[in-house]
């Protein structure tokens, strides 16, 4: 990942912002995490980070601008918050992490959003399996495959 990369994958993650004064700590655990740190604010003035945004840790297999381009248009759709983690049910947040998962060709799907979302990725795996058994779940799928395009 270039630092051209890193830049633009921070200014998704605080909605367009142009940061400045960002420093990335790098890429750990062979390439495994992206952790940042110290965004000091951004260009326009706008608002500086808060800690917690500040030591986020961004899985490596969500560090491409077509993963960033999912991620917003997830936020778009109010499955996920601001930070990226899920606003909708835990079974729901399975299967879009799936279907993301799917159109980005990542293979240790439990474990990268496991990670992003601070969850155990066997009960994520669990609850995808639940979902798969839903009734409901066919109207998200549908609703996932039409906007995650």
């Amino acid at each position: 990942m270039t630092d051209e990369d890193k830049k633009q994958l921070l200014q998704g993650m605080f909605n367009g912002a142009q940061l400045t004064n960002v420093q990335v700590i790098g890429v750990v655990e062979s390439g495994a995490k992206v952790v940042y740190k110290e965004v000091h604010g951004t260009e326009d003035g706008g608002r500086t980070p808060t800690d917690e945004e500040v030591a986020r840790v961004i899985p490596e297999a969500l560090s491409s601008a077509e993963a960033n381009r999912l991620l917003a248009k997830a936020v778009e759709a109010g499955w996920l918050d601001e930070h990226w983690q899920p606003t909708v049910s835990s079974t729901e947040a399975a299967l879009l992490a799936m279907r993301m998962a799917e159109s980005l060709g990542i293979k240790t799907v439990w474990k990268v959003f496991g990670a992003l979302w601070h969850r155990n990725s066997a009960s994520l795996r669990a609850k995808y399996n639940v979902a798969m058994e839903q009734e409901k779940s066919r109207a998200f799928l549908g609703e996932l495959r039409k906007r995650l395009r």
